[in-house]
This record gives structure tokens, sequence and C-alpha cells, in this order.
């Protein structure tokens, strides 16, 4: 009697996490980037038929911030002194980022009876951002050192206010969320999920669904399944994982870690 040959359904789940104590190594500077080593090495049987690799869930901290090195410091003019005032590196709401602001005016005492010398508030019918001045001797000033970007103003002074509390609306729009998005990408994979023209070994697309320093749990319905012939055969001793934003930009997870679980399905043919 000859054989007869089956595809047996087989599937493998890794549990990843950038916590060195679960066995991350490498980490990067910004703790968005890191290394698993395996022992023995890891990899799909030579016999494995249409491998494909799905993330079935993430949990991710929205840390990344807004305000850094680059874009974190107004000059303040009162009565003719100007003084920069250097805000935190942080992930900021409006509303967060105009009372560091008060804050830091005031230890510069240029607030008055409690009054900031200037604050920020929202425009939502233009997605714009006001800045009110709250004095009659007091300028703002944006440089390129400046949240410019984010509160949608150009590069400018402005002041000194006409009359107490006048309003000067943004430029542009403001970009408070500079990312929507993470990318999850591991060298898993050889190509990954196409962005637009591009492939860097995606494979999730993890939306922002908490608010500022809040945890992202995401966990899809429908996980794309992602080729990954380059596992068969493979004796891959380590793999690297790492974060970026929809852009492709490097991100900041600051001290907080990151983890996913991958599931990986393939076939193995059996004779009986």
């Amino acid at each position: 009697m000859s054989k007869q040959k089956v595809l047996l359904d087989k599937s493998i789940d890794l549990l990843l996490s950038s916590d060195t104590k679960t066995g991350a190594v490498n980490l990067s500077e910004n703790n968005s980037s890191f290394e698993v080593n395996f022992n023995p090495s890891f990899g799909l049987p030579k016999d494995a038929v249409n491998p494909r690799l799905s993330v079935e869930a993430a949990s991710v901290w929205f840390v990344n911030p807004n305000v850094s090195s680059s874009n974190n410091q107004l000059i303040i003019t009162k009565a003719g002194v100007p003084q920069t005032i250097t805000i935190p590196t942080g992930l900021y709401s409006l509303s967060d980022l105009s009372l560091t602001c008060m804050r830091l005016t005031s230890s510069l005492g240029f607030n008055t009876n409690g009054i900031p010398a200037f604050e920020f508030s929202p425009c939502s019918g233009t997605n714009k951002v006001e800045l009110i001045i709250n004095a009659l001797d007091v300028e703002v000033e944006f440089t390129n050192a400046s949240p410019t970007e984010l509160l949608g103003f150009n590069v400018q002074k402005i002041g000194v206010p006409s009359y107490l509390y006048q309003i000067f609306l943004g430029d542009n729009e403001a970009q408070i969320n500079n990312i929507n998005s993470f990318h999850l990408h591991s060298s898993l994979v050889e190509s990954g999920i196409s962005v637009g023209s591009t492939l860097s070994q995606c494979i999730a697309n993890i939306p922002i669904t908490s608010q500022a320093g809040g945890l992202i749990h995401y966990d899809p319905l429908h996980s794309p399944k992602i080729n990954c012939d380059n596992l068969i055969g493979a004796k891959l001793s380590t793999i690297r994982c790492w974060l970026t934003s929809e852009a492709n930009q490097a991100i900041s997870m600051r001290n907080e870690t990151f983890d996913f679980r991958v599931k990986i399905q393939y076939q193995q043919p059996y004779e009986f």
C-alpha cells in the first residue's frame, strides 16, 4: 500500500519583551529597541510550508515626548527684560504645557497677583492654539528652539499686546500629537508589512488609544498574516525588535518597557 501525505497545521507562540528581567539585551538608549538571544537557536523545520507570522497582542506605554531638547525653549520679555524658559522633556497635552509655562514664569516673578504672564488655550474650531497675553508689558518669542510646530506658531516675537488678555491665534494648525501610531518591527521577518512603498520589517501598526502617559493595549480582531519564509531551516541565535513612529522615525520609550505576543503558523508534511 502506498503511503499518503498530509499537511499538519503547526504553530509557535513567542512572548517578547524589552524588559531585561525577561531576557532582553542590548537595549537602545531610548528603550525602543532590544534583542533576544536564543539557546538553542530558533527556526522552523526545513520542510515547513507556508509560514505566516502575526502579532496577536501588544502593550506599549504612550510616553514618547512631544517636547524635548530640540523644541523646549521660549523667550519671555517683561518690562524690557528677556528671560528664557526651558520646558522639561515630556509628553504634554495643551493644558499641561500651558500650566508648565505658568509655573516657569511664576518662578521668574513674571506673574502678577496669581495671573500668569501668558497662557495657551485651544481654538477647537480652527484646530489652532490661542496665545493669551495677560499683561501689557509682556512679549513671547518663538525661536527655532521653541515648540513652534507643536503649537502652530511661526518663528516670531508676539506682543506687547494692545490691551489686557489679548488673544493671538496660531499661524498653523497645532500638532500636539506628534505621532498617531506606533510601528512594531522585528527581524523575525525579512520584509514585513508594506508601509506605502517601504518595507522595513514592520509586523504591526499599533494605534494610540490611550491618553498621554497611559498604557496602550493592542488586541486586534484580525492580525495581518506576514510571510516569514526566511525562518524555514533558519538557526537564529538573536532577533531584534524595535518601535518607531508611523513615519518610521525613532521614538523614545524613556524608562518604560513594551511587550508583544507573536504567533507563527505553518504546515508540515506527514506521511502515513
